[in-house]
């Protein structure tokens, strides 16, 4: 799950039927309490300095790419979204191109065929100072990472996590820092929590495993 919006004292959250808690949740109706924590985390920064924002969303990471791309047309900034998925039937925004919007499908049966890699490899050759701003499968996240340093491309990636407790104590949802200056058995010189530390990375910061 993946908040889309928080407005007007309303947050409005994606969610998969995943497993029990999520089918729980699709059950509720309107006027039925829920216990929610938060805010937790950071956010997506820099893209309103300067830079052109390529928004990159997959799966149910997609949200907080939407929610990025309304602030960025609030704020009246040039940008272009990317939007993968496996079939037409996962997508529910019109590829369109001329307006920088990019849909990308593993069968091929909507938007472009095959992975979000080429249209991005694309814009950034034809933008300047292009900064990608992803969230999604960590497949996705690995593929992007690794162009990103291969190519000297300014890369923050909201990472998806199984979360237990949300505030640390768990340590549940750790991934690696790209610390090579780390000492041998430091912990924390290692490993970042995502809840508390993340979700946003910058891509040189972290390694997946």
């Amino acid at each position: 799950m993946s908040i889309d919006s928080a407005k007007d004292g309303k947050v409005s959250i994606i969610y998969k039927i995943f497993g029990d808690v999520t089918r729980i949740l699709s059950k509720k109706k309107s006027g039925n309490d829920i216990e929610v924590l938060g805010p937790l985390g950071n956010t997506f920064t820099n893209w309103n300095n300067d830079y052109y924002p390529i928004l990159v969303g997959g799966g149910v990471g997609l949200p907080p790419i939407l929610n990025l791309k309304s602030e960025c047309e609030f704020s009246k900034i040039d940008h272009t979204i990317i939007i993968g998925a496996r079939n037409s039937n996962e997508h529910f925004i019109a590829h369109d191109p001329e307006n920088d919007i990019i849909l990308t499908t593993d069968d091929g049966s909507s938007g472009e065929s095959g992975t979000v890699m080429n249209p991005i490899d694309r814009v950034i050759k034809e933008k300047n100072r292009p900064y990608i701003f992803a969230c999604g499968p960590e497949p996705m996240l690995v593929a992007i990472r690794d162009y990103s340093l291969k190519n000297n491309i300014p890369t923050q990636l909201s990472v998806e996590s199984y979360m237990g407790c949300g505030v640390g104590l768990c340590q549940g949802c750790v991934i690696s820092k790209n610390n090579t200056d780390k000492k041998e058995n430091s912990y924390h010189e290692q490993y970042s929590l995502v809840c508390i530390d993340g979700p946003v990375y910058e891509s040189k910061d972290i390694q997946f495993e």
